[in-house]
């Protein structure tokens, strides 16, 4: 599946909401997967800490994998099985970081705004990286600690515009920014990689569970 900007924002102008509801005993319609991927220390674990339990870690600690599942009930009242993968971006863990691309749905590739190295590395090794293990499956890039803007001096930071630009040449299917500290879009985040996740079972001819797509691993 290939998404395209436009016609994402057409399709989806205002993104559905997935929430916890009351889905005790219910089995879930979906089974969705998404890999969060990126430099070291621009924010990962944080904004999956601050999406799943609301709350932002103040300490850093290096990731090694952490894996998150919960179950959300969306608009239709059909219930989606949501796996967030965590993964580590430095560079030791290069060689262990392709198990966790098995069987993905959605690659939120991310940096940090106030990091212009995770910015470049964004195009320079991420998005090669899980092209060439996880071909076709759809790329959406995200800015993290987008909070750190209301700073006096922010000429060091990565520009919105350039970050667009950059979105559209790489290819992928949409660009956001978010700050895990304040939980500022956030939700929106996630909200909207479920739909692109969802994107081909929103069509009139709906399908229990998608069909598996293969990574290479090597």
């Amino acid at each position: 599946m290939v998404l395209e900007v436009d016609k994402f924002k057409r399709t989806f102008g205002d993104i559905p909401h997935y929430k916890k509801g009351d889905i005790n005993g219910k089995a879930a319609q979906y089974h969705l997967k998404i890999v969060v991927v990126g430099d070291g220390a621009v924010g990962k674990t944080s904004l999956l800490i601050s999406y799943t339990q609301g709350k932002f870690p103040e300490d850093y600690i290096p990731t090694v994998f952490e894996n998150y599942v919960t179950n959300l009930q969306g608009p239709n009242g059909k219930i989606v099985e949501l796996a967030l993968w965590d993964t580590a971006g430095q560079e030791e863990y290069s060689r262990l970081r392709p198990l966790s691309y098995t069987d993905v749905d959605i690659l939120m590739v991310c940096y940090a705004v106030n990091s212009k190295v995770s910015f470049y590395n964004v195009e320079e090794m991420w998005v090669p990286e899980v092209r060439h293990f996880c071909p076709g499956v759809p790329i959406m890039i995200v800015g993290l600690k987008s909070d750190l803007y209301a700073e006096d001096d922010i000429s060091t930071f990565v520009d919105t515009l350039e970050a667009e630009e950059m979105t559209k040449r790489i290819g992928a299917f949409l660009h956001l920014q978010c700050s895990s500290k304040s939980q500022q879009k956030v939700r929106e985040v996630f909200d909207t990689a479920i739909t692109a996740a969802l994107y081909d079972e929103l069509k009139p001819k709906e399908k229990i569970k998608r069909s598996r797509r293969k990574c290479v691993v090597l």
